[in-house]
């Protein structure tokens, strides 16, 4: 085991044991990924502005409905809107 002292601070033991390198490694490795998933989840969360969305084009032929140049359906009996 290694002694460390921080300036001020409680003296700490660490293990220097292969398991215990290990673990700290994961430790680092898992508080890394958990950085990367917030900053993630941020992005997602924060809703993005719509696309306009274009009108439309709606016509009415001699009874028949069409919209965007394809006919739509049938008015019977009237011919002017």
């Amino acid at each position: 085991m290694t002694t460390r002292s921080y300036a001020g601070g409680p003296t700490a033991v660490l293990p220097t044991s292969p398991a215990g390198s290990l673990r700290a490694r994961l430790a680092a490795v898992l508080r890394a990924l958990a950085v990367l998933l917030a900053r993630a989840a941020v992005l997602v969360a924060t809703p993005r502005p719509s696309r306009p969305v274009a009108p439309q084009a709606r016509e009415f032929v001699d009874g028949a409905l069409y919209e965007e140049g394809r006919l739509v359906g049938h008015v019977k009996g009237v011919k002017r809107l």
